[in-house]
């Protein structure tokens, strides 16, 4: 009996998956910008951000995806909308699907409303 424990914590560690890396980086009072963020850990300091994530088909032809934010609902209709979101990181593939991460650039500490709004507007061409 006293070999049983052994031999279970070599089974779960031999079926577990490996932990997953990154990198981490720490935002504070200051803006970096980075071409791919694909797999970091973000640190903002104070600040809570507004995330949206769209799953699509990566064969949208026709279609045009304009990711758009603001800090008032009226705001998404402004054309500076589709400038105050920025992708957070590069499209991650899921079979015939894209995932496609973005973030707003304002955080919703530092929103006059103390809210924050995001869509993903599709275009049809």
């Amino acid at each position: 009996m006293s070999w049983l424990l052994p031999c279970l914590l070599l089974c779960v560690s031999l079926i577990a998956p490996p932990a997953a890396t990154a990198q981490t980086m720490d935002i504070s009072a200051g803006v970096r910008t980075y071409a791919s963020l694909s797999g970091a850990t973000v640190t903002m300091t104070g600040k809570s951000g507004l995330r949206l994530t769209a799953r699509v088909r990566r064969e949208r032809a026709g279609v045009t995806l304009i990711p758009k934010g603001a800090t008032t609902l009226d705001g998404l209709g402004l054309p500076a909308a589709a400038a105050a979101v920025v992708p957070l990181g590069v499209p991650v593939a899921e079979g015939d699907f894209d995932v496609l991460p973005y973030v707003l650039t304002t955080p919703v500490e530092d929103s006059p409303t103390r809210g924050a709004f995001m869509r993903l507007r599709a275009v049809l061409q």
